[in-house]
């Protein structure tokens, strides 16, 4: 939303017109490139992450080119994943929601991070879970444009102030390295990777895994993708291969409802793509006793689960002094009503991270039966 001062909205005024604004970006030195190159030839089982703005479809072939020419295996950072094509046998998965474990053990168990354009933030670290505070047991390379950006949350080894296009073809241009000591950890991961987008069970009569799947084989290559915040995306993230550059539109600041407007601009910026935009359309809950039996509304469903919580919604409803046991019985509902487990929410504890980025089948599960996959195909 746009808030404007009453004046501007009356005033009248005369001003000279501005050139387009020109951004300036920084690159790589000589010297940056070389002692990167001799971190990657000690190493022997590297990572590199891609993410963040600035990039081109020429820098995104040049990151392509400088990862096969080196053997590199590339991950994403949060909805980023549009930055390579993910068929690639050098993509091994994206950092996020549902973060795939075995990716997230190679990564913890890497030995030189090459962390190009993102910010490095909670969502892509799985709440700052992946890489120790504040120095990484892996030694970290990190590029991004902004220099204020580097050594804010990790203290690197090598941080480089460039601009992505800049870097990228300063990567496919330096000299590369003997990538044969970790062809087989390039393989296993992407074997890993292909393993977890193959779609599976779920409850309800709704199986959204196998309908990103459809999509996934019948989507023409320059589809566009859009989806809003919410875990409903995590099924779009995980079993849907984007293609290229501009194939993704969703944010990373946790927008809610960025899917649809997000489809309408880009059908405008590029009428001759399709975009499909993927929503939860609504809550529903499944009966924990009758397979396929939905009672939409919460308080039927928790009372069907079990009476006591009659008992506790009516002591919630009256009014209470003590606002502390207030809370606990506020608690204790929750918890009851989860089947005696308390639902762990991730900005809950920042410091142990999202439970769904560390559990994808949880995630599944549990996205599954709070809303139904809604689509919107121009």
């Amino acid at each position: 939303m746009l808030a404007l001062p009453e004046d501007m909205l009356t005033d009248e005024v005369e001003v000279a017109d501005a050139g387009p604004y020109k951004i300036a970006r920084g690159a790589p030195s000589s010297a940056d490139m070389a002692t990167l190159r001799g971190m990657l030839a000690e190493a022997r089982q590297p990572m590199v992450i891609v993410g963040g703005g600035g990039w081109s479809r020429e820098a995104c072939a040049d990151m392509t080119a400088f990862a096969v020419a080196n053997g590199l295996p590339v991950t994403t950072a949060f909805r980023n994943q549009d930055l390579i094509d993910n068929r690639h046998p050098n993509f091994v998965g994206d950092l996020g929601i549902g973060v795939n474990p075995p990716l997230g053990k190679r990564l913890k168990d890497s030995d030189l991070i090459l962390a190009v354009g993102p910010r490095l933030g909670e969502a892509t670290t799985g709440g700052y879970t992946l890489f120790d505070l504040p120095v990484p047991a892996q030694p970290l390379v990190h590029v991004h444009a902004s220099a204020e950006e580097l050594g804010r949350v990790y203290q690197t080894v090598l941080p480089i102030n460039s601009g992505m296009a800049n870097f990228a073809a300063a990567a496919r241009a330096m000299k590369p390295v003997d990538g044969s000591r970790w062809k087989a950890n390039l393989e296993g991961a992407r074997a890993d990777y292909l393993k977890n987008i193959e779609p599976n069970e779920q409850p309800g009569a709704v199986n959204v895994t196998e309908i990103v799947a459809w999509l996934n084989k019948r989507l023409p290559d320059d589809a566009i993708l859009t989806n809003g915040a919410g875990n409903y995306a995590a099924f779009l993230h995980r079993f849907f291969q984007y293609r290229g550059f501009k194939s993704q539109l969703a944010p990373t600041s946790g927008a809610m409802g960025y899917g649809v407007p997000a489809s309408v601009a880009a059908k405008i910026a590029a009428p001759d793509r399709m975009v499909v935009s993927f929503a939860g359309q609504r809550h529903v809950r499944h009966h924990p006793h009758a397979s396929g039996a939905r009672v939409p509304d919460a308080r039927a469903r928790h009372r069907a689960q079990e009476p006591r919580l009659r008992r506790l919604c009516a002591r919630l409803r009256r009014p209470r002094r003590d606002g502390r046991q207030d809370g606990r019985l506020r608690r204790r509902f929750r918890a009851r009503g989860g089947g005696g487990q308390a639902r762990h929410h991730p900005s809950q504890d920042r410091s142990r991270g999202s439970h769904l980025a560390h559990h994808p089948e949880q995630a599944a599960r549990a996205v599954a039966g709070a809303a139904e996959a809604q689509l919107m195909i121009c």
